[in-house]
């Protein structure tokens, strides 16, 4: 039982997910640590950043298909980060998910009003990510052949 629901939660290793390029931004070098090997084990390629201040110009440089971006950082605050995102006329369809400890609803709403797709709270199963990721994932792609 537990072999079926692992293969459910993460399946073979999808060579068309190595085209797929993430870009995390946490201060927090065990969160990056975590989220990335999550995700590298699903076969997306990642990119990290430990601040606002370098992870916009990142994601100006990759491109990424989605960024998982952190609340609370110093300098630059993840509602700030998104907006700077957000505005670039180049980034601005980039999906920006949020993986926060931070959970009141002001916050929270800070950070839909900023453009972010959805918001997680700290702590994070790897199950819970992987399946957020592939659902904003999924819908990134459906939006794009429809333009």
């Amino acid at each position: 039982m537990f072999k079926s629901l692992f293969k459910k939660l993460f399946p073979p290793r999808n060579e068309d997910r190595k085209k797929v390029k993430i870009v995390i931004i946490d201060d927090l070098g065990t969160n990056r640590t975590f989220f990335q090997r999550v995700l590298e084990k699903r076969g997306y390629t990642i990119f990290t950043a430990i601040s606002g201040e370098d992870g916009v110009p990142l994601v100006q440089k990759e491109k990424p298909h989605l960024v998982l971006l952190d609340f609370v950082m110093p300098g630059m605050k993840g509602p700030e980060v998104c907006k700077m995102i957000k505005m670039n006329q180049t980034t601005k369809d980039v999906p920006v998910l949020f993986l926060t400890s931070v959970d009141a609803p002001t916050d929270i709403i800070a950070c839909y009003e900023q453009g972010a797709e959805n918001f997680l709270t700290k702590p994070i199963q790897a199950g819970e990510l992987v399946k957020h990721v592939e659902m904003i994932l999924d819908d990134y792609k459906e939006e794009r052949k429809s333009s």
